[in-house]
């Protein structure tokens, strides 16, 4: 059995990356996938890093287009951050399936930091089989 796994905040676009995996895998090959949720991109990263939950962005939602230019320098070059994306869950899930997986299992998780892990999990992870081939 063959598999791959997924960190997927980093790309712009995840549909993509979905329709390669299904293509790279075995018939009944597994994707394991983990994300962050996607209300997590909705609330200001200054004030939610020191524990405050500003409601500022929607999803999906890309460092390069939410962020001023200030912002995006700070972060990405004075932090050494990578460029981020929150994805919307259909793009996560139905992405997944429409590229021809099947979702077998689903976990969450707390994020073990910041303001959210009093009222939910940040972290979302799928496993997926290949099932079909598109």
């Amino acid at each position: 059995m063959s598999f791959t796994r997924s960190r997927n905040c980093f790309v712009e676009s995840v549909l993509p990356v979905w329709r390669e995996a299904h293509r790279v895998l075995k018939p009944q090959g597994s994707l394991l996938s983990g994300f962050a949720n996607p209300v997590e991109y909705i609330f200001d990263l200054k004030a939610f890093n020191e524990g405050e939950l500003v409601v500022r962005h929607s999803i999906p939602y890309a460092d390069t287009k939410a962020l001023s230019a200030t912002e995006l320098r700070e972060l990405v070059i004075d932090q050494d951050d990578p460029v981020c994306y929150g994805h919307s869950l259909a793009d996560q899930i139905q992405g997944q399936i429409a590229a021809g997986f099947s979702i077998v299992g689903f976990y969450e998780d707390k994020s073990g930091e910041g303001p959210l892990d009093a009222y939910m999990d940040g972290f979302i992870a799928t496993r997926a089989v290949k099932i079909k081939t598109v």
